[in-house]
């Protein structure tokens, strides 16, 4: 008996010591994103159009409706919301683990916050280190370096950014800034603030029509904000995922302030890309890329492995009180 025993011991050891064994599940996942034409002349009272997944998924879980009712006076094209100039969605349907939630279309307004006031202070010193110039609306980095001929606590203020500082009498101390440059052309005196003393740059910004935001709202759920300052163009949102697989695509037209809320349940690279398209011309574009940290997947070689080398560990406890006898 305790020879079968001790031979299942070195088997499950020879198991335990050799090459992991590799599993691998592959999982289906594609998601559909369907792009329409414009909705037929009516005809009959019916009006169709046709669909065409861009992704070739081979589904039509998601497909939109290609045929309507209609009277003699229906419009074709796709109805959009007051001030958009009408509206085209595709592949928002929560497909390929991207979910989107509330979306609101308005006219936008320019983001151009008033200059602070500049002040002086006898014994803080503040210096900011920024680019020379920069596209209006896009994310810049801003380095400000302090010293205090004081112990102080103090907050630093750039644009809609804040930071908290403790300093010590002479410590130097750095901070690190990405900002938004406002929604305006020319130059644009930017100013770090503190309640005691400020430091200012004074940056040339270039101007387009095209304003592109992505802000983290909660756990793998973002805002997505667009402004489209251009009435003769047209709006497109597009999501890539890993390079791949488009998850998201919206088309608007006209001037437009545009936001929608997206959940990525699925890890990976997220590309966010805007573009104001007139005609075949690229108005202008932007893109954003951020990663999603999905959950972690479960190692089920490791597992086992832990697993044998505890019956392991319990079987040469049992032999070794059995020799002891």
């Amino acid at each position: 008996m305790n020879l079968v025993f001790l031979f299942v011991i070195l088997l499950l050891s020879h198991i335990a010591l050799a090459d992991p064994l590799e599993i691998t599940i592959e999982y289906e996942n594609c998601t559909e994103v369907w792009s329409c034409s414009e909705w037929s002349s009516c005809s009959g009272g019916t009006q169709t159009r046709t669909c065409t997944d861009l992704n070739n998924c081979n589904t039509t879980l998601y497909k939109p409706e290609i045929s309507q009712s209609c009277t003699s006076g229906t419009p074709t094209g796709s109805d959009g919301p007051s001030g958009s100039g009408g509206s085209s969605t595709l592949g928002t349907s929560g497909s390929g683990g991207t979910k989107s939630g509330n979306k609101t279309i308005t006219q936008p307004n320019t983001y151009a916050p008033p200059e602070p006031e500049l002040k002086e202070s006898d014994f803080l010193e503040m210096e900011m280190t920024s680019p020379e110039k920069a596209e209006a609306g896009e994310p810049i980095s801003v380095v400000i370096s302090m010293k205090s001929t004081k112990a102080v606590e103090t907050t630093v203020e750039i644009l809609r950014e804040k930071q908290d500082v403790n300093l010590q009498v002479n410590e130097p101390k750095t901070l690190y800034f990405i900002v938004y440059t406002p929604e305006i052309e020319g130059n644009y005196n930017l100013v770090a603030v503190t309640p005691y003393a400020t430091a200012n740059k004074t940056i040339l910004l270039t101007y387009k029509p095209l304003f592109l935001y992505v802000t983290p709202t909660g756990n793998q759920e973002y805002e997505i904000h667009i402004k489209n300052f251009d009435s003769t163009s047209t709006t497109e949102l597009q999501i890539v995922k890993d390079g791949m697989q488009t998850v998201y695509l919206d088309l608007l037209k006209g001037k437009l302030d545009y936001k929608v809320n997206i959940t990525f349940s699925n890890s990976g690279e997220y590309n966010v890309k805007a573009k104001s398209v007139s005609g075949f011309s690229v108005l202008d574009e932007d893109t954003r890329i951020f990663d999603v940290k999905g959950n972690q997947a479960i190692n089920y070689g490791l597992l086992i492995l832990i697993f044998v080398l505890i019956i392991i560990l319990i079987g040469s406890i049992l032999i070794f009180k059995e020799l002891r006898r």
